[in-house]
């Protein structure tokens, strides 16, 4: 049985309908640090030539990753946010990165991250590395994103995807928002109940 860590639907708004030209991305954290797939991505992101927003929600903690990172002109910061409002706010972006590392440690392998069930029930589009866990969750369920390497290379290629998509990625993030309600916490929580219900008959 698997049961995925999401969270309650009602935690969670329709994402604004945006047609502006900024395509803006999201990451969040408790830790803004080193091995999280960010230095991949800001690596990748330096060549692109379009208008983009990054937002990190987190602390650094580490003052050299923190200054290599505000060298990027289009990043923005903000402290953690409770968790309803963090998952509220979400709706303001368009991608959502969950860029795990097979590198890091062996449960980032195999588990999923709380970050991309939030990405999921907010409607963002997400990209993600191509970690076991991830590879398998995305290709079980395709429309939700899309998947790319753990090189900046791969990455960049992904960032170009999403510029050329960005409208058709937009247009479905209602759609989006609604199948992901089939993650919600109250449903998976049932798998819980259940489980244990058949341990004690």
């Amino acid at each position: 049985i698997i049961v995925y860590n999401s969270f309650p639907s009602d935690e969670f708004i329709e994402p604004i309908q945006r047609e502006d030209n900024k395509i803006k991305f999201v990451w969040f954290s408790q830790t803004i640090g080193r091995g999280r797939g960010l230095e991949l991505f800001f690596e990748a992101i330096k060549n692109i030539d379009f208008d983009y927003e990054v937002t990190l929600i987190g602390n650094f903690n580490d003052k050299e990753f923190e200054a290599a990172l505000k060298q990027n002109k289009h990043l923005r910061l903000i402290e953690p946010l409770p968790q309803r409002e963090l998952h509220k706010k979400l709706s303001e972006y368009d991608v959502g990165l969950s860029l795990e590392l097979n590198s890091t440690d062996l449960n980032r392998n195999y588990a999923l991250t709380n970050k991309l069930f939030a990405y999921l029930q907010a409607g963002l589009f997400v990209f993600a590395t191509d970690t076991p866990a991830q590879k398998d969750f995305m290709v079980k369920n395709s429309g939700f994103g899309i998947l790319c390497g753990q090189t900046p290379q791969a990455i960049f290629e992904g960032i170009n995807f999403i510029r050329d998509n960005i409208k058709d990625i937009r247009s479905k993030s209602i759609k989006r928002f609604n199948e992901a309600k089939k993650f919600a916490w109250e449903y998976e929580g049932k798998k819980l109940i259940e489980a244990w219900e058949n341990i004690l008959n």
